[in-house]
């Protein structure tokens, strides 16, 4: 058998094990997700970030709080997926509404969800990510042009026992629901403050959108999940 041929079946043989792994995940997401346990949908919160793209290293210039708007982003999850699987038992929270307990992680005391009385729990974390991106000139010189992006992901896990499995629709675990990029049609010869940034193009602005391809996002997950 010359190299050629030995270098084929050995790509044939890992895709043939990545699919078949694949496959198994989302079984078992289907199984948690469509399956007769109750679905807790979490919304994840996110900050709102000033990041610096290109040549530059991917800077992060600052950080604020999400616009409570989009917290709107995971009652369309779970009313979506309640339409699309026929099925009512799917819950939201805000984090507040998590019970939690303290653990130690490092040199210091966290907030962590308890789930040492609850069996066989479905978790979506629900991940709005929002960014204005801002892009230099050549060699990062002005003028900075700036966009608003964002965009859904979910994190799916099963908590037994008080213990969380990460559930692999993909090679991730992360299910990309939708994207959204409007330019601010601006250039400047400094870097704007989010503040500013916020006032010619406010994240509410894609926010109409944003809830539409999440919609659309959970449809064809559904589909995924039903194949």
């Amino acid at each position: 058998m010359n190299i050629y041929k030995f270098k084929v079946i050995l790509m044939i043989i890992f895709v043939t094990v990545f699919f078949a792994g694949c496959a198994g995940s989302m079984l078992k997401v289907k199984r948690a997700v469509g399956g007769p346990d109750d679905v807790y949908i979490v919304d994840d919160k996110r900050e709102l970030i000033l990041h610096l793209d290109g040549l530059a290293g991917g800077e992060i210039l600052g950080k604020m709080k999400r616009p409570d708007s989009f917290d709107e982003i995971s009652v369309v999850v779970a009313e979506s997926l309640k339409s699309e699987l026929a099925k009512e038992n799917i819950n939201t929270s805000k984090d507040d509404q998590i019970p939690s307990k303290t653990t130690h992680e490092g040199l210091g005391e966290v907030e962590v969800p308890d789930w040492s009385k609850r069996d066989y729990k479905t978790i979506i974390s629900t991940v709005v990510t929002l960014s204005y991106f801002v892009t230099s000139g050549p060699e990062g010189t002005p003028p900075y042009s700036y966009k608003l992006k964002g965009k859904t992901t979910l994190r799916i896990g099963k908590y037994k026992r008080g213990k969380l499995t990460m559930l692999m629709p993909t090679k991730s675990g992360i299910v990309n629901l939708a994207f959204v990029e409007k330019d601010l049609g601006i250039s400047t010869g400094q870097i704007a403050g989010l503040k500013s940034l916020m006032k010619i193009l406010p994240p509410e602005t894609i926010l109409p959108e944003l809830k539409e391809k999440t919609e659309q996002g959970v449809s064809l997950f559904v589909e995924e999940m039903k194949f």
